[in-house]
């Protein structure tokens, strides 16, 4: 902060609650009093210091983190409930108690050693309440709009303002500290119109302050304010006026540099609002060969009836109970109720009136291969164009696509929202597409409503969930039996894995295996007498977890007796099994026994599936081979393996297995999956059946629609709860940590933030010749919502995005091979920001670019990836709410997916401010900045000013109050046409100023309703005037000895004297600073009597260094009135004033009630007991009146 610019005769005011008058201060040097209106950012090169970080102390725990305050820290959660938390050192809440004391104590320490900068920050967040666009002494004119728009990055612009006025203008300042390296005063000339004398002004000058003699004659003032910049983002400042009254003038300016973009059309769909038909309340007319559901799916349906939201009731285990063993099963299935009443509503919201083509065939081509499909036996197909926003891009998009399997239709015609429908039929999904559907018309459809190929027809559609994988996931729950192996398997006495020397380098184990993963495919293949707990194989992401499991499955297949079931949560990681390692084993060895089974979706395309793949499936020949059919107990005995999925396991449900009936079950990608969905296989698991779960637990999880269920812990897998519950030197807890996917540089911040910097880089993926592998990119955007639409976008990231990503096309190195736009990924959390960027990079002719959400891309590389983070400021609360969703900013396992993808290049762009202060992962991004600072690879902003403007959200975030927020108004007051009115009264301009209390050292306070009221408060809400200690004796000082404070009712009454204390000798506060006034004539006050004609001789007896004990809380206003009122016939017209506009007609007319009863009850007592005594001191006169003991103690005159 600039300490060497002066204020003279600066005059600041305060909210204009009372009609407090300015009040110009001499102010001290220049050295004590810093600006407000001076640049408050460091100078370039100099390093600005953190607000939560003292320097001159050496403290023992981490730092806290940015933005958020003392009362805010607190414990972390996975460390109460484990001892240790996944995100060590990045995690921003405390991991000890003794932490916790040391963060609070050093935003303590931080907020004292920042008071004069916050006192300042608050009078200068007030002045801003005292400006206006225009007023009347003051013409201004503008020679361009205030507000310009630009498509080019590169930018520049000028404003010229054009003042004339009488008045003397003293100050020119730009306001906002934010973007003050965008703007700057240019030019400023004064005087006369034809003989303007130019002013010299500094580079990137922010302040002005007039040094001319003041004349009374109009003057005309030319100022001009340039901007320049070389990133996107929406720019904002404020040029201030000071003509040495209020209002100032001040002109609002901004700057967008982000071209409009024109988004894609939309079908011709609408969404409505309908009752969500049921059999219950409709006609349905089912589709009569009702062929999609076999019959032991249709069974599993007919088992679990689906929930009632009208009537469910949570059960006790899931409100008030954590998970144990027994209350797994009940919790579980109420977690699973609750989540399929959220999928039910989330697609209740997207009904459609949409028109359908009706045809009699189609032809989809999925890839090389083609399908043409007739329409038999009297029904039709429809095509359903789908709206853009119900695509995979979204969680309800991806619902309505992968889950619905049928839908309800009736013509938009009969169609009345207010009633429901008397028919409706139900239709089949046949086949969806990246933005329609296919359906499957009955032959009672077509038939009533004589439908007829190339029609066109309008209905009104409702979506229905495909229950199947609920009802699935129920009754493994309902089955499964080895409940405390599996899930709660024992900590005390854990069985250690089997280790032979011999093993360990056996030349049978593959060469390219390194130490850890030999370690996995020992543990796993090793011949343990008894059972053991399920083995984690924690790989990251490149650790080669599939190679490990596959390594040890053909290790298994040479040990007799092993029967396996290899599992994964995707049908690309099954069939990569059988492609890059069962096929080539069976090929090259020629062992059949290793040939595996692939179980595959009944219904799955054949054209879709690898050739390699279609030998090892089972072919449903009576359908002319176009689909799958599930496997029967004599292929499972013919093979020792069998390949598939969670959900097809399911098919080995009717084949009547045994718990055993596999030796090993391995299940790849655990963390993807619902723990309920990983019971699926393990259903099959015996005594001695080893479990292998592998995964990465701290990437992204299983997509849960209900937050309560997220909350309570269904969106938790299996892998990461054991990984949680094994302590950390556990046998069977093995985490892979050589990577082979990313550079170095990459590995190396994945490895501090999410793996306890354990991971080694054993790739030799190239760098680029000019970025650094980790780099940022600012785009100053604002992050926007579209109207009816939940997700966000930022359009100065898009554009900041493509242009990035043309630059790096033109500078491919020749290290990365032949340029290849799909190897270039483009990740962003938000829907909308995803349709942007894909709409603008067609327009650039780039369409292979791989423009996807983060949730889509769990297993994908790209040799690059741009990372869009979309929040920012301004809409994001500056808080840590475990429930809030700012995407990348609140997610880290949403951002360690994100930088994982890349194999040699990381480029974020988004705004570094907000995202090193909101949000659970502003530690994370900090160090991700931090890097690139040190690496030469941050634009867009310096690493200083960076801090400079953290430290701006810490000075904010020290102050008790938040000088920011807007002041408040009653609820009557904000009604228009009231016809209330306050009474007529004539305000008086001015009123004194106090000392403060002692241990506020030098500062001089402006007092406020309560000060004038009760005297002094717990928090002196007061605006502070900067004068030092020797500017104060220019000043009145009304100084009054602290009282002694005994028999004082704390609990906010009134004090009041009794007969039974005066008894006892012991004399009430007011009586005991009466007798110290009459002893002592050194601490007399003065006052002044009030008068008409010269009101600015009030002053008021109050003192704020007096205890806050001294006086009555404001909770006694209707009981008592202070003497100072009493004293002052015009201070109370101004309190009954304001407490008429705040606090309404009641509470001023009960104020203005008891007013007049102390008058009243004083006029009594005076005039029986009181004595006077006067005292004369020069020109002016006092009096003191002392009261006897039978007087009202609370009434004293001074």
């Amino acid at each position: 902060m600039d300490k060497n610019k002066s204020r003279k005769g600066k005059k600041l005011v305060l909210p204009e609650k009372l009609e407090i008058e300015e009040i110009e201060v001499e102010t001290a040097q220049s050295e004590n009093v810093p600006s407000p209106n001076v640049q408050r950012l460091p100078p370039e090169g100099e390093e600005s210091t953190p607000v939560e970080t003292d320097r001159k102390s050496i403290y023992k725990y981490r730092p806290p983190p940015r933005g958020l305050s003392s009362n805010e820290y607190s414990m972390c959660l996975p460390i109460q409930q484990h001892r240790r938390c996944s995100l060590g050192d990045q995690c921003i809440r405390a991991h000890s108690t003794e932490e916790l004391y040391e963060w609070k104590n050093r935003f303590d320490s931080a907020s004292k050693d920042i008071k004069d900068e916050l006192k300042i920050a608050k009078a200068f967040l007030r002045e801003k309440e005292t400006m206006a666009q225009s007023i009347s002494r003051v013409k201004c004119y503008t020679s361009t709009n205030l507000n310009v728009q630009s498509s080019c990055k590169s930018y520049k612009h000028e404003w010229s303002f054009t003042l004339t006025s009488k008045e003397y203008l003293k100050d020119v300042f730009l306001l906002e500290d934010a973007n003050r390296a965008n703007f700057g005063l240019t030019s400023i000339t004064i005087g006369p119109r034809r003989s303007q004398e130019v002013q010299n002004l500094p580079r990137n000058c922010q302040h002005w302050k007039n040094t001319r003699i003041p004349d009374k004659s109009a003057s005309v003032y030319r100022v001009k304010v340039a901007f320049s910049n070389d990133i996107y983002g929406t720019f904002k400042q404020r040029i201030v006026f000071d003509f040495g009254t209020r209002p100032a003038l001040a002109k609002q300016i901004s700057v967008e540099t982000t071209p409009i973009i024109e988004k894609d059309k939309t079908s011709n769909s609408q969404l409505t609002l309908s009752k969500r038909w049921i059999q219950e309340n409709v006609q349905i007319v089912p589709f009569e060969s009702r062929s999609f559901f076999s019959k032991d799916e249709q069974s599993f349906l007919d088992a679990f009836k689906p929930p009632n939201a009208e009537h469910y009731t949570i059960p006790s285990s899931l409100k008030h109970c954590e998970l144990s063993l027994e209350n797994y099963k009940e919790r579980m299935q109420a977690l699973l109720d609750i989540e399929e009443m959220a999928q039910t509503a989330s697609v209740s919201k997207y009904n459609l009136t949409a028109t359908v083509d009706i045809v009699d065939r189609f032809l989809l081509v999925p890839g090389l291969n083609s399908g043409l499909k007739f329409a038999q036996n009297g029904q039709l197909f429809g095509r359903l164009q789908l709206q853009q926003d119900i695509s995979e891009d979204t969680s309800h998009g991806r619902l309505i696509l992968q889950y619905v399997n049928t839908v309800y239709i009736c013509p938009a015609s009969t169609y009345n929202k207010d009633s429901l429908p008397s028919v409706i039929y139900e239709a089949q999904v046949e086949e969806r597409g990246k933005n329609f559907l296919f359906l499957r018309l009955s032959p009672a459809c077509t038939r009533d409503l004589q439908l007829k190929s190339d029609m066109h027809v309008q209905f009104q559609i409702q979506f229905e969930i495909n229950r199947l994988h609920l009802c699935q996931m129920r009754y493994a729950l309902q089955e499964f039996t080895q409940m405390h192996q599996v899930l709660f398997p024992t900590l005390e006495h854990v069985q250690p894995i089997p280790w032979s020397p011999v093993r360990q380098w056996s030349p049978a184990l593959d060469s390219r295996l390194n130490a850890k993963q030999k370690e996995a495919v020992l543990a796993i293949t090793a011949n343990a007498t008894g059972s053991l707990s399920p083995i984690l194989l924690a790989g990251p992401y490149g650790t080669g977890k599939t190679f490990t499991l596959a390594q040890a499955a053909l290790q298994l297949i040479a040990q007799p007796n092993c029967n396996l079931l290899i599992c994964t949560h995707s049908n690309s990681a099954a069939d990569l099994y059988i492609k890059e390692y069962f096929h080539p084993y069976v090929e090259s060895t020629g062992r059949q026994e290793a040939r595996p089974l692939r179980v595959m979706y009944r219904k799955r395309w054949k054209s879709t599936l690898d050739p390699v793949v279609l030998k090892y499936c089972l072919v449903n020949n009576s359908c002319s081979g176009d689909t799958f059919r599930q496997p029967t107990r004599h292929d499972l005995a013919s093979h020792r393996v069998v390949v598939c999925t969670l959900s097809t396991s399911s098919y080995l449900f009717s084949l009547d297995l045994q718990p055993g009936a596999f030796s090993h079950i391995l299940i790849d990608e655990a963390a993807q999956a619902q723990e309920p969905h990983t019971l699926l296989p393990l259903c099959f698991a015996g005594g001695n059946t080893r479990i292998v779960l592998a995964g990465d637990h701290m990437q992204l999880g299983p997509e849960i629609h209900s937050d309560y269920a997220r909350q309570k812990g269904l969106g938790t897998s299996l892998l990461e709860r054991l990984y949680q519950y094994y302590p950390h030197q556990h046998p069977c807890k093995i985490l892979l940590i050589e990577n082979y996917r990313s550079h170095e540089d990459i590995v190396k911040y994945t490895s501090s933030c999410f793996y306890d910097a354990q991971l080694l880089s054993r790739g030799s993926q190239f760098k680029h010749f000019r970025l650094h592998p980790l780099c940022f990119f600012t785009a100053r955007g604002q992050d926007k919502q579209i109207t009816n639409s939940t997700s966000y976008h930022n359009d100065a990231e898009v554009y900041e995005i493509v242009e990035q990503v043309e630059e790096l096309i033109k500078t491919w190195p020749k290290e990365w091979g032949e340029i290849n736009e799909s190897s270039i990924g483009v990740l962003t959390y938000y829907s909308e920001q995803v349709a942007r960027i894909r709409s603008e990079f067609r327009k650039r002719m780039r369409p292979m670019v791989s423009v996807e959400r983060v949730l889509n891309v769990q297993g994908k590389q790209f040799r690059a990836v741009f990372i869009s983070t979309v929040r920012t400021s301004h809409t994001c609360k500056n808080d840590t709410d475990d429930d809030v969703d700012y995407g990348f900013l609140s997610n880290a396992k949403l951002l360690n997916t994100a930088v994982t993808r890349a194999q040699s290049l990381v480029a974020v762009i988004g705004d570094p401010v907000s995202l090193c202060s909101i949000g659970k992962c502003r530690k994370l991004w900090e160090k991700y900045i931090e890097i690139c600072h040190e690496s030469k690879s941050l634009f867009g902003m310096t690493w200083v000013h960076l801090n400079a403007l953290l430290n701006k959200v810490e000075l904010l975030k020290a102050s008790l109050l938040n000088p920011l927020a807007p002041e408040y108004v009653p609820l009557r007051m904000r009604q228009t046409g009231n016809s209330v009115k306050p009474p007529p009264y004539h305000p008086q301009p001015f009123y004194p100023t106090f000392p403060a209390a002692p241990y506020m050292h030098n500062f001089i306070f402006r007092p406020t309703f309560n000060n004038l009221m009760w005297g002094p408060v717990n928090v002196y809400s007061g605006q502070p005037l900067f004068v030092p200690q020797q500017q104060q004796r220019g000043h009145r000082q009304i100084l009054q000895q602290r009282p002694q404070r005994k028999n004082f009712n704390r609990n906010g009454a009134a004090p009041s004297s009794s007969k039974g204390s005066s008894d006892s000798g012991e004399s009430t506060p007011v009586e005991s600073t009466a007798q110290t006034i009459s002893t002592s004539s050194s601490t007399t006050t003065q006052t002044m009597s009030h008068t008409t004609s010269n009101p600015l001789q009030i002053h008021i007896t109050t003192c704020p260094h007096v205890s806050p004990t001294a006086f009555p809380p404001p909770s006694a206003l209707n009981a008592v009135v202070p003497q100072q009122l009493l004293n002052n016939p015009h201070l109370t017209n101004q309190v009954y004033s304001y407490l008429f506009q705040t606090e309404g007609v009641r509470a001023a007319t009960t104020f203005m009630t008891n007013v007049q009863q102390q008058l009243e009850q004083r006029k009594r007592s005076t005039s029986s007991s009181s004595v006077v005594v006067s005292v004369k001191s020069g020109k002016s006169e006092s009096s003191s009146v002392l009261r006897t003991p039978d007087s009202s103690s609370d009434e004293q005159s001074i």
